[in-house]
């Protein structure tokens, strides 16, 4: 009897790994020939926004090392004109450590002028951003700005939902807790892949 149990049990296992798996590798492929080099990024026209996706700040509002490097590449796009504007997604509901007010000040500092921002307040987590991109904003063709290990999933999101949208790649460092962030992503295309289809 114990037996059985402990073979079904491993049997469940295998099947969460399997699905863990097979959806992971869905989500990271199915849309990877949109992330586009540098080289290549004046083929794209009609971009509606450069999209760039927030990311934790402290209570100072001073940016992290990997927030600085979605910026200086959405901001890099932007003076290379190939949107008019540049929106940040993100958590502005927590006042005391605010992602837009940290990004927008950051842009600002960068000679950026507020007329070509846009501040998304209420871009809480990825699947909200890209949601909020096709009912609030209403984009239809999109560049999103993050780095790699999250662009697969955004691009994903974005396209299943309907919004033709193109990804290209921030500086990717070893960030601290780079660890945790990839296992946590592994767990996030998951439950976005089934959120979508809910």
């Amino acid at each position: 009897m114990i037996k059985r149990i402990l073979k079904i049990l491993l049997l469940i296992v295998i099947i969460i790994i399997v699905l863990i798996l097979f959806i992971n590798y869905r989500v990271k492929s199915k849309y990877s020939d949109k992330i586009i080099e540098m080289d290549d990024i004046h083929e794209l026209n009609d971009i509606d926004s450069i999209v760039v996706l927030g990311a934790k700040v402290n209570e100072k509002h001073q940016i992290s090392l990997m927030l600085k490097d979605r910026l200086d590449k959405g901001i890099e796009l932007l003076k290379l004109g190939i949107s008019d504007t540049l929106l940040m997604s993100g958590d502005g509901v927590n006042m005391i450590g605010s992602e837009t007010i940290a990004m927008l000040n950051y842009a600002n500092i960068m000679g950026i002028e507020n007329d070509r921002l846009k501040e998304d307040r209420d871009g809480l987590s990825t699947i909200s951003s890209m949601y909020r991109l096709k009912d609030i904003f209403h984009y239809k063709k999109v560049i999103i700005v993050t780095q790699e290990y999250h662009l697969y999933r955004a691009l994903y999101i974005a396209n299943e939902i309907g919004i033709d949208a193109y990804g290209v790649k921030a500086k990717d460092k070893k960030y601290k807790g780079s660890w945790y962030r990839e296992l946590r992503e592994i767990l996030a295309r998951c439950k976005d892949f089934i959120m979508i289809r809910i």
